[in-house]
């Protein structure tokens, strides 16, 4: 007389063996239940056991009262199926085995409460240790342990687990969506292509509040942008441009809020950052002049959007005068403008270094002019020196 045995079979992935339990499954896949002990029977009842955790029900099994059923799973985990196989007579015979779905960052899961020995039989010989049991509810997995885990991994690094690397080198622009429990959440992108790379993070499907992204993205110059936004065609998250030389590393990462991604910490690891300052020299060495309208003694070509969008830019000289006042200041050649801040004006007969209030440069390349003058006072043999004059960024 024929007995139950379970056998599982998935699109995608292995078929199981008859009579036993199988893990590695797909979630969110179609799984097939087979009576393998064959036709003939009055009736068969299928039912799942156990299910995850986070689920409130189990799955509906479609075609329960067949020889071949089937169920949809929705979440990582233990499912565990029963199988009731009823023959003239009549004969009653059951099977109970359980497929399991590794969580979607690491790949393993936690065995279910009601997983015991004689359906672990994923070694088709199940040792003592594969008979001990889990505490927990009777109809999940161990709750305590389950809810613990995905708190941390859903707060302090999932993505620590699986990494996905993207070199991008392509001239054509490229938008890709990712999707959370699918994509890697690890993600090292390295840009060397001249087009923009677009990654669209995935909102449908309500990932659990709290999931993250993590970023690292190298940026060679001359790159194109790299772009993430916030859903599908949604808002921009984040944008990263390519250093002006060499290459340059961007962390940063993003988290889900229950209702869009958001981006929680940034973090560039740009060698330009790491220097804190840079001055852009306008006159080195004795200029003199004796004129009193402004007359140019040097002149600097300054991009400020190659820096740090903190960077506090101020004007620098060290003048002197033989009795009357120095004016020294910024003339943007470019626009044709004085820049508002830089008049710098001394008295002092020695060397004194004068600095301005921090300036508002325009955010492109620009140039500019050091102008120097007799701003009043003195006679005509005297005359105003300046012997440096820099344009200084700082910041951090």
């Amino acid at each position: 007389m024929p007995t139950a045995q379970i056998q599982f079979s998935q699109i995608g992935s292995p078929t199981g063996g008859v009579g036993q339990s199988v893990i590695g499954y797909l979630n969110n896949t179609n799984v097939v239940f087979t009576d393998a002990a064959g036709a003939g029977a009055t009736s068969w009842a299928w039912t799942i056991e156990s299910w995850p955790g986070p689920l409130s029900s189990a799955p509906t099994v479609n075609n329960a009262a067949t020889q071949t059923a089937n169920a949809t799973p929705t979440s990582d985990g233990v499912y565990i199926v029963k199988v009731v196989r009823t023959d003239p007579g009549p004969v009653v015979t059951t099977d109970t085995k359980f497929f399991a779905i590794g969580d979607a960052d690491y790949g393993t899961y936690i065995p279910s409460a009601s997983q015991t020995g004689n359906m672990t039989n994923v070694d088709p010989t199940p040792t003592a240790a594969q008979k001990t049991g889990w505490w927990g509810r009777a109809d999940g997995n161990n709750v305590w342990l389950d809810n613990l885990f995905r708190f941390l991994r859903s707060r302090i690094g999932r993505f620590i687990g699986l990494q996905a690397t993207v070199n991008f080198s392509s001239g054509s622009p490229s938008t890709v969506p990712i999707t959370d429990g699918v994509d890697k959440p690890w993600r090292v992108i390295n840009m060397t292509g001249t087009a923009v790379y677009t990654e669209e993070l995935v909102a449908t499907g309500s990932p659990p509040q709290g999931k993250r992204f993590k970023y690292r993205v190298n940026m060679t110059a001359g790159a194109g942008n790299f772009v993430l936004h916030n859903g599908v065609g949604g808002s921009v998250l984040h944008t990263i441009v390519a250093p002006p030389s060499g290459t340059t590393s961007y962390g940063f990462e993003v988290a889900f809020d229950g209702t869009n991604w958001t981006r929680t910490l940034t973090t560039e690891l740009d060698q330009l950052a790491l220097v804190k300052s840079v001055s852009f020299d306008g006159v080195v060495g004795l200029q003199t002049t004796q004129q009193t309208v402004a007359t140019r003694i040097g002149s600097v070509r300054l991009d400020p959007s190659k820096y740090p969008s903190n960077a506090q830019i101020v004007f620098q000289a060290a003048v002197d005068t033989t009795g009357p006042q120095v004016t020294v200041q910024l003339y943007n050649l470019t626009d044709s403008a004085i820049v508002a801040s830089s008049v710098l004006t001394s008295t002092s007969t020695t060397t004194s270094f004068v600095t301005s209030a921090a300036l508002t440069l325009p955010g492109s390349q620009k140039d500019y002019e050091v102008q120097m003058f007799i701003a009043g006072g003195g006679g005509p043999s005297d005359h105003v020196d300046c012997s440096s004059a820099r344009i200084l960024l700082t910041w951090g």
